[in-house]
């Protein structure tokens, strides 16, 4: 477990306790993942930020009865998908709508050549765009695993799923997003 983790459970304990302050730490500790999360499922800034803020509202108000069945940042992640499948049926978005899957810094190199650059954000569009076309419940088990390093036993808890189900809808859409990236790649190929 890594030191994140561990700290918020003692978080979770001083706030059960009273200590309002160990709340603004766990949004310290967790604010910048639970964003990811629901920029990536939402794929639209101003719906993730306001599932954001609607997910801490629900771990607040709910965090003094918070049992500890599960880890704090399953439980956090849980609501917040919850909170983004609400508004995706609510809000009925017109469009899966580009979505930012890859950190960009991580690709910032100064050395490489603007033709490489572009190339590389064309690919990370690609890759966004085919995310944003799975059907919503392999994209909730892609994002979760690959981009939020959640175990599938805990993806499972997050979503109320069995395990077996978390791995089956993981296996669909790596097999949806192979087919997608590789028929957009031949597509590309033919055009130039």
């Amino acid at each position: 477990m890594n030191e994140r983790v561990i700290e918020s459970e003692r978080l979770v304990e001083r706030f059960q306790r009273g200590d309002e302050k160990a709340f603004d730490e766990l949004v310290s500790a967790w604010d910048g993942p639970l964003f990811a999360l629901t920029d990536r499922l939402l794929g639209d800034r101003e719906e993730a930020e306001e599932a954001r803020q609607a997910s801490w509202v629900k771990v607040y108000l709910g965090l003094a009865g918070f049992e500890r069945r599960s880890r704090f940042d399953t439980w956090l992640f849980r609501i917040a998908v919850h909170q983004c499948r609400d508004q995706s049926r609510r809000r009925l978005l017109e469009a899966r709508r580009r979505v930012e899957l890859i950190d960009s810094e991580s690709f910032e190199d100064p050395a490489l050549s603007p033709d490489v650059a572009a190339e590389r954000e064309e690919q990370r569009e690609r890759v966004a765009l085919a995310i944003c076309s799975l059907p919503e419940e392999e994209r909730e088990c892609l994002v979760l695993r690959h981009y939020h390093d959640l175990p599938v036993v805990e993806i499972a808890a997050a979503l109320g799923l069995p395990r077996t189900t978390v791995q089956s809808r993981l296996k669909r859409a790596f097999e949806r997003l192979q087919r997608r990236l590789r028929s957009v790649s031949l597509r590309t190929e033919d055009t130039r």
